[in-house]
Formats: structure tokens, sequence, C-alpha cells
């Protein structure tokens, strides 16, 4: 498993690499119209740019729209996420074994903000890595 299986789980058994992580996106490669993107269910805006100028902009939910417009619908798994997420606070609570007094970027408790990541990545969540026997 990769290092954050330990971090994020109660144990490294417990980390789902390949489970997708949050929401997916469609990425577009061309231009889309407002009037296109709304008419396959997504959500489309018209933005103004830095010089002067303004571009459609299209937003889907589902991989069904963001296909039926020909984009490429992107999925982050628990294994690209955990590379990224709170890696400093995630390295010194693994290093110290405990979360006890370690501070996310936001200045939250390392403990508690675990617990959303936990839910989607971890085989037995509740448990984490900083809470492994949750009452």
């Amino acid at each position: 498993p990769p290092p954050s299986a330990l971090q994020w789980c109660a144990s490294p058994d417990d980390f789902d690499a390949s489970k997708p992580f949050g929401q997916g996106w469609c990425a577009f490669y061309h231009d889309i119209t407002v009037h296109q993107c709304e008419e396959a269910g997504c959500y489309g805006w018209t933005e103004d740019n830095l010089n002067g100028t303004t571009s459609d902009t299209c937003y889907c939910q589902s991989s069904g729209s963001c296909e039926d417009l020909a984009g490429q619908w992107q999925q982050d798994t628990c294994e690209t996420a955990a590379m990224f997420w709170e890696r400093e606070a995630m390295e010194e609570a693994n290093r110290a074994g405990s979360c006890d007094g370690i501070q996310t970027e936001r200045g939250g408790a390392l403990s508690r903000e675990l617990k959303w990541q936990a839910d989607q990545c971890c085989r037995n969540s509740p448990a984490t890595f900083c809470d492994p026997h949750p009452k």
C-alpha cells in the first residue's frame, strides 16, 4: 500500500487506494457554449476574463453528461488524494504515532478532519489512524 495507507486508516490493509475520492469533474479540451452545456444537463455560464474578453464555462456533475459533450471525466482516487491532502500534518502524525496536538493547514484538529477522508477510503471507517478504536 502507499505510505498514506498507514496515515489515514487504522491499519494499512484498510486503505482502499483505487476507490473514487470526492466528486469527479469534466475536462473540456474544446469550446462549449452555455446553450450546449445546459442542453446536456450541465451548468453553464459566461465568465469575464482578465483581458476584457468573455468565455463560456461548463460544469457537469455526471460522467454521462460530460461524455455527451465530448468531455473527459476525471476522478481522483484515494491514492492520488492521499498524496496531497494535509501531507505535512499526516507525516508528523505518522512519525509521532499519534495525532494529538497536530493541526491541519487550516488550523483544525487533524483527528477531526481526517474522519471525512477515512469515510471515503478506509474499509473499517469510522476507525482512522488518529482514532483506531472509535466509540
